[in-house]
């Protein structure tokens, strides 16, 4: 079996696939294993590898289970190389569940996992991504087993997603939420790569030798009219991951707050670089990045 394509019609809501191996697919523009629109997807140890298009696509999913040991490894994709997540629910099931994500390569983000966030309501922030469920109260566990990913621009690991929203329940620890879950949960290697773990940029951050300082918003330094100001930055995105972006800088009244000079708009990469400055009028006046 190479290929699985699931869409929602009237007959079928529910699927399940058990021991499946989807393997070395190469056909264009399509995922090897791609469900769209059904209510519930269950994996049970399923093997999908060396694919050309993407692993896994899941879009609109209510709920996409994985049941014991699964491995998603050595696929490639521009978006999302192992998995894809679009508006889904990604969940695993009982004390033994794992997904191993090894070796899986993207164009652009997501090396292992590429997340369009789940959005409940209009007015409610997206939900988390993943559901770790538990039959009763279990010891707190690795579940999830990222290695070896890579991304052309950042995300090797995960491009995307909300873990300010994630809770676990029926486990112990039982306190634990948002960013300390998902470090728990999700075995990355942390101090890898600022890129290893990102998502769309949400600010840009002062850098202090090469790293991001994030609590710093305003830069003070010292010239003239004409002169140029030189100031390390990077755009970020979760966790502190790094991301490529459009810096916008510009001088203000550090009295007024008004603009006192002219806005510049400059390309940043992932990693921390000096965002070029001209000043053209100097009284009381600051420097921030937008």
């Amino acid at each position: 079996m190479t290929d699985v394509r699931l869409k929602n019609n009237k007959l079928l809501h529910q699927v399940s696939l058990t021991d499946p191996l989807l393997a070395f697919h190469h056909a264009p523009h399509i995922s090897t294993f791609h469900s769209e629109g059904l209510s519930t997807v269950t994996c049970v140890r399923i093997v999908v590898q060396g694919n050309q298009m993407r692993g896994i696509s899941t879009k609109q999913n209510i709920d996409f289970r994985f049941q014991d040991v699964n491995i998603i490894s050595d696929n490639r994709g521009v978006e999302g190389g192992g998995i894809y997540v679009d508006n889904s629910l990604i969940s695993l099931q009982y004390l033994e569940a794992r997904i191993n994500f090894f070796n899986n390569t993207a164009t652009l983000t997501g090396g292992a996992i590429h997340v369009v966030p789940m959005i409940l309501f209009r007015s409610s922030p997206p939900a988390c991504f993943f559901n770790i469920q538990r039959n009763q109260f279990t010891r707190l566990q690795r579940s999830i087993l990222l290695r070896n990913n890579s991304a052309g621009l950042s995300g090797k690991s995960l491009y995307g997603g909300n873990i300010d929203t994630c809770e676990l329940r029926n486990v112990i620890p039982f306190n634990q939420t948002g960013t300390s879950i998902f470090k728990l949960l999700f075995d990355i290697p942390w101090n890898a790569s600022l890129t290893e773990v990102t998502s769309d940029i949400y600010r840009v951050c002062f850098c202090i030798n090469n790293e991001p300082v994030c609590g710093l918003r305003v830069w003070h330094v010292t010239t003239y009219p004409g002169g140029h100001v030189l100031v390390p930055a990077v755009a970020v995105g979760q966790l502190g991951g790094t991301n490529p972006g459009i810096v916008q800088s510009r001088i203000t009244d550090s009295d007024t707050a008004r603009i006192a000079d002219q806005e510049e708009r400059q390309q940043v990469g992932v990693k921390c670089q000096e965002i070029t400055y001209t000043i053209h009028s100097l009284e009381n006046a600051q420097f921030k990045l937008d």
